[in-house]
């Protein structure tokens, strides 16, 4: 992939602060935090999303993820840790490299937003969810 700035940080082309490299994944401040620590995990192999991602790096992506946020919570004692994973433009993606972020809450703002999302939230009949969940049974893939 070529000008991807996560695939540059994870060949060391591109500045980071590290806080842990290995052969599959790479953890690094993010430039523009939305609290202290807030850190990025992305595969050092580019992979779009999670879609695309290898099971073996997915699974230490999101192990180095929850050593981040414990890390997160003994330093800086955050009052909650956001960990997020997005996947395509209107889910929020806005770097096209997969990659989790480890966010920690100093205020009550983002909980604030949350709880403004959840007032749109209504109830769906069993019946719906069970139409739901009979198709991705039959899909094969769960």
């Amino acid at each position: 992939m070529t000008d991807c700035p996560f695939c540059d940080i994870a060949r060391g082309k591109r500045e980071a602060i590290t806080l842990m490299k290995s052969d599959r994944t790479t953890a690094f401040l993010d430039h523009r935090p939305l609290g202290v620590g807030h850190t990025l995990v992305i595969s050092n192999e580019h992979y779009e999303n999670i879609f695309e991602v290898d099971r073996e790096t997915l699974r230490e992506a999101v192990e180095v993820a929850r050593k981040i946020a414990v890390a997160l919570n003994t330093v800086f004692h955050p009052l909650g840790i956001n960990i997020i994973q997005n996947n395509g433009y209107h889910a929020g993606q806005t770097i096209y490299h997969f990659h989790i972020h480890v966010i920690p809450r100093y205020d009550q703002s983002y909980s604030n937003l949350l709880g403004e999302i959840a007032k749109g939230r209504r109830v769906v009949d069993s019946s719906k969810l069970a139409e739901v969940g009979n198709k991705l049974l039959a899909s094969s893939l769960l």
